[in-house]
């Protein structure tokens, strides 16, 4: 019996062609699994076009987890994030069953005695038998730990922890920024314990989240599909992302193709629902994914809607100058979005790369943003510094291309496009670490080993960028501070 690879859907799958009882029989292995299942061959052309098949798995694993969090004090998923200062602020999220109508929110700072207790907003998950609750916290102190618990009518969960943000860059600040997530699962939970391993003080999640507008089975509503992805990918965060010291690792959504549709009139207007990714990310303002998080007195991200409700120009350009102006003290710019503007494996002359080149980068180089990371692509690529369209020793360097738990493509090579200086198939994220005199971005593949880096430098300084970057030795771990 021979082998033979077929495409279901874009997504590669391991086939073995053979007869069984006379009739014409293929096996096929999920991507999940690994493991072998016969379908006839008169139904693949069907099935093809509509199924995910991997995602058979998911679902039922998935209904056990689900029905096992309803009946549980403990909620189906706890995850933070921000909309304000990360050094005074803290958003935190839990969904938990629409049987527990009333639940509260117990913090305390670690060292302390005194618990506050804060009631959530209550956010349907419709269609479902759960809901989403928030609390935004407040007049935290900088750099401190924190300690919290959900309380319900039938007691509560267990004790969780965050850290707050410093103010100033007195000590190294760790983050990771990657992409295109939670596509196989395997994957993706291989890549979630790298990057808990580096005990990051939050990560930046550069869209294709959940792959909830992806491959949905015609047996499944989309709405319910979107959620069966959303839950997955959220109870895994729960699990994994605790850093070495026993802490919850804050997030940042960017938003991807694979996580929204519509645009944003149609979505005010009423003519098309809201994704889920609007309701289980928390945002200043309704609808509007692109903002600016300002870290204490030395980061700035710009947080981009590359196309997916928003246009790129216009009115998020508008806002992107303004936002920009008003950071020009800020000695770390760095922008985040999903379709890249350099790609990798896309062509160059897309649409939205275009708009994204003709709108932003000028604000980008004007205005001293010194990285960009993008994704969308499947691949690894490092470009060389550009400013004004050309090699520029001063210019931006545009990190990416999304390859956290997805099928790789094959990237073009620095000598098939001018602005490359590194690209691999590879499955990555960046770790990126500063501090006043300098901010290093590692690359780091699925197995914690460093293959790329580079280094920027804070505006002001004589250079912005280290251009030429460099590739570490191979097998070399990054090393990373103990968490404090």
């Amino acid at each position: 019996m021979q082998g033979k690879k077929i495409n279901f859907n874009g997504m590669g799958s391991f086939v073995k062609m053979g007869t069984c009882q006379m009739v014409k029989c293929i096996s096929i292995r999920f991507p999940y699994t690994g493991r072998y299942t016969r379908m006839r061959t008169g139904f693949i052309e069907y099935w093809k076009r509509a199924v995910h098949l991997s995602s058979w798995w998911a679902i039922f694993l998935g209904v056990i987890l689900q029905s096992a969090a309803l009946y549980s004090a403990s909620p189906v998923a706890v995850y933070l994030s921000w909309v304000d200062d990360p050094s005074t602020t803290m958003v935190v999220q839990w969904i938990e069953s629409k049987e527990i109508v009333k639940s509260v929110l117990r913090v305390s700072k670690e060292d302390g005695e005194e618990w506050k207790n804060y009631s959530p907003l209550i956010l349907a998950i419709e269609d479902t038998e759960v809901n989403l609750k928030r609390v935004f916290l407040e007049h935290l102190e900088p750099e401190s730990v924190y300690v919290f618990e959900i309380r319900t009518g039938t007691g509560s969960s267990k004790s969780y922890r965050f850290k707050t943000m410093p103010k100033q860059i007195d000590a190294p600040v760790g983050f990771v920024v990657g992409g295109d997530l939670y596509y196989h699962y395997d994957l993706f939970r291989k890549m979630n314990a790298v990057v808990a391993s580096l005990s990051p003080d939050f990560v930046v999640l550069g869209g294709d989240i959940a792959y909830a507008y992806c491959h949905e089975p015609l047996w499944l509503k989309q709405k319910d599909w979107q959620w069966r992805r959303w839950r997955t990918f959220l109870q895994c965060w729960t699990e994994q992302m605790v850093d070495g010291a026993g802490r919850l690792i804050p997030l940042l959504a960017v938003v991807g193709n694979h996580d929204v549709r519509g645009s944003y009139n149609k979505l005010m207007s009423g003519e098309l629902t809201p994704s889920l990714f609007y309701t289980l990310f928390p945002f200043k303002q309704e609808l509007i994914p692109y903002r600016e998080i300002v870290f204490g007195d030395y980061l700035a991200l710009f947080l981009l809607d590359s196309g997916h409700t928003h246009p790129v120009d216009k009115a998020q350009a508008v806002w992107l100058k303004t936002a920009l102006q008003e950071s020009h003290n800020i000695p770390y710019k760095l922008a985040v979005y999903h379709i890249p503007a350099y790609p990798s494996h896309s062509k160059f002359t897309n649409r939205t790369s275009t708009n994204i080149r003709n709108a932003w980068s000028p604000l980008f180089d004007m205005y001293g943003v010194q990285a960009v990371f993008e994704h969308h692509n499947h691949t690894y690529k490092r470009t060389k510094p550009i400013r004004g369209g050309k090699v520029d020793e001063t210019g931006v360097i545009y990190f990416g291309d999304g390859s956290w738990g997805v099928p790789l493509r094959y990237p073009r090579t620095p000598a098939q496009e001018w602005y490359l200086e590194k690209s691999a198939r590879i499955h990555a994220v960046y770790y990126v670490k500063l501090d006043k005199e300098t901010c290093q971005v590692f690359a780091v593949d699925n197995t914690g080993k460093v293959f790329d880096k580079a280094s920027i430098m804070p505006q002001h300084s004589e250079a912005l960028t280290d251009a030429k970057g460099s590739s570490s030795e191979e097998g070399a771990c990054l090393e990373i501070p103990s968490p404090n």
